[in-house]
C-alpha cells in the first residue's frame, strides 16, 4: 500500500467522522459503520450513505464523483468504487468541511451514463466525472453549509 493511498484513506475517514458529528448535532440519527467489512457491504453510515471528501471543491466548484479506483497507477485492474461500489448504500454525500451535498446514488449513476465523460485523475489511481455547479443544483436532494470557520478548524486537524 503506498503512502498516498493511506493518506487519502485517513483523510476520508476523518471527513466521515466530521460529517457524522455535524449531522448528529443537527439531530440526524446517523453513525459510522464500524469495520471495513461493514462499510464495504453497507456503505459508510447507518443512514445508508456513502461519504466522500472532495478537497478541490472550494477551488473548482465541481464535485468529483468517483466510479473506480486502483491502489497504484501501475495496477492493471480498476475496482468499482464511489457510486459504483458494491455496497448497498442509497445516498451519496460529498463535499468539504464547509459545504456538504447529498445525492441519490441512482441519480448519480444515471448522470454517469448520460454524461459519458469519465476521466482518470493525473495520478492514475481514480476515475470519475465532474459534477458541475449547475448539475449539482439540479441533482442535490439535500445540502448543508457549515461555514468557513469549520473549514479552517478542520484544516488544522487534517
Amino acid at each position: 500500500m503506498n503512502d498516498y493511498y493511506v493518506l487519502q484513506r485517513v483523510r476520508g475517514e476523518q471527513y466521515e467522522a466530521y460529517v457524522v458529528e455535524q449531522l448528529r448535532a443537527e439531530g440526524v440519527t446517523i453513525a459510522r459503520h464500524v469495520g471495513r467489512e461493514a462499510q464495504l457491504l453497507l456503505g459508510d453510515t447507518t443512514a445508508r450513505m456513502e461519504i466522500k471528501f472532495d478537497r478541490l471543491f472550494s477551488a473548482t466548484g465541481n464535485l468529483f464523483i468517483e466510479v473506480a479506483e486502483k491502489r497504484r497507477a501501475t495496477d492493471l485492474i480498476w475496482i468499482p468504487s464511489g457510486i459504483n461500489a458494491c455496497a448497498s448504500f442509497v445516498w451519496y454525500g460529498i463535499g468539504d468541511y464547509q459545504d456538504f451535498f447529498v445525492f441519490s446514488r441512482g441519480a448519480l449513476e444515471q448522470e454517469e451514463r448520460v454524461a459519458d465523460r469519465v476521466l482518470t485523475i493525473a495520478r492514475g489511481t481514480s476515475r470519475g466525472y465532474l459534477l458541475t455547479p449547475d448539475r449539482r443544483l439540479a441533482l442535490a436532494v439535500w445540502e448543508r453549509y457549515w461555514g468557513a470557520e469549520s473549514q479552517a478548524q478542520a484544516e488544522v486537524t487534517v
